[in-house]
């Protein structure tokens, strides 16, 4: 299992304060998707929530034995509470050091093809960085946001290939993902608040071009999955 040392100096404070007590939801399946799980890995920008998914179905009484913080109904306030999904706003014992938001998702059953990855303090399960990538370039089509091309355009930058992440997002969503709508939603973006700097728009449409470019030489190659399941059995061991 690949390790990092985790880039907690972008963490919020109060994010800070909750991470280690969040080491026990790996034993349950837990792993950190979206931005948070991204800049934990690459450093490059400030995510104030923590968002896990789990291939299994959510136990709640599961959650909380692994997750007691919950309990603190003086801290926590419950802003979604589904079957598969419980999201918390949860604060920090000083007040004016904030709150952040926790949410956890079940049944998420699209797998995995990256290895997912554990910091090197053994507190969280953390996904890798292909299959970010290719849960971006999904929500780009659904709700664009300037954080989540931050994100792509780094992860690109850090050697991550675009039309790799375009067939492992094919692999993951099926029909529920195309891969010329992800493009064209990375070609325009004059919408976006903030805007992305004239240097960001011109790299990634440099990099639109080229992955047009491959797939019309090419096509679109689809990777297997690796797993069906989110998490790693090396986890067990820990």
């Amino acid at each position: 299992m690949i390790r990092f040392s985790p880039h907690l100096e972008i963490l919020p404070e109060v994010q800070r304060w909750i991470y280690p007590r969040l080491q026990n939801l790996k034993k349950l399946g837990f792993v950190l998707y979206e931005g948070t799980a991204l800049a934990l890995q690459l450093g490059h920008r400030q995510s104030v929530d923590f968002d896990f998914f789990l291939h299994d179905p959510l136990d709640q009484k599961q959650l909380r034995d692994a997750f007691p913080l919950l309990e603190e109904a003086n801290l926590v306030t419950q802003l979604q509470d589904l079957e598969n999904t419980q999201t918390f706003e949860i604060s920090h014992p000083e007040a004016d050091k904030g709150s952040v938001k926790i949410s956890f998702f079940g049944t998420i059953d699209f797998g995995r093809i990256g290895e997912p990855r554990l910091t090197e303090d053994e507190v969280l399960l953390v996904a890798s960085p292909l299959d970010i990538f290719a849960t971006k370039l999904k929500v780009i089509i659904q709700r664009p946001s300037t954080k989540d091309y931050v994100d792509i355009i780094r992860l690109i930058k850090n050697d991550e290939s675009l039309v790799e992440a375009l067939g492992a997002a094919s692999v993951f969503f099926g029909t529920d993902f195309s891969p010329m709508l992800s493009l064209r939603a990375l070609s325009y973006y004059d919408d976006l608040l903030p805007p992305l700097s004239p240097s960001d728009s011109s790299f990634l449409k440099r990099q639109v071009s080229e992955a047009l470019r491959s797939l019309s030489i090419k096509g679109l190659e689809k990777p297997a999955l690796a797993s069906a399941n989110l998490s790693s059995k090396e986890v067990k061991n820990l």
